[in-house]
């Protein structure tokens, strides 16, 4: 595949870039604007593009104070929350928890080793 081949569409893609650029819109949604002018490949056979893990055992012990600290987290504005799943591709790591110092709350980890060993996906399931 050539990824430097110009694009074929009805759009007329320079006069639609500079209208983006008037309303502000490339600021904004740079996404839509990389995928209007450079293009979208919808043929790819990309394994593994969302891999979900379940929680560490340990997060059951923890899970009111990492929900807690997550709330203040996402009222700060470091995290984001969201009702369905934001991009694609994702990798959500196994959470779990741990007891802090103080022996009254928890903290929340991550196994950043996940995943081991093989990994497939459904079409190899017959």
């Amino acid at each position: 595949m050539d990824f430097t081949t110009p694009i074929t569409t009805h759009i007329n893609t320079n006069v639609w870039y500079s209208y983006m650029q008037q309303l502000g819109i490339d600021k904004i949604d740079k996404q839509l604007m990389i995928l209007v002018m450079k293009g979208v490949c919808t043929m790819n056979n990309m394994c593994y593009q969302t891999t979900n893990a379940s929680p560490l055992i340990s997060l059951s012990d923890g899970i009111d104070s990492i929900t807690s600290e997550i709330a203040r987290l996402v009222g700060l504005g470091y995290l984001l929350e969201y009702d369905s799943q934001p991009f694609e591709p994702i990798l959500c790591n196994p959470q779990g928890a741990v007891i802090k110092a103080d022996n009254r709350t928890f903290r929340r980890i991550s196994d950043n080793g996940f995943p081991q060993g093989i990994m497939f996906d459904s079409t190899l399931i017959s």
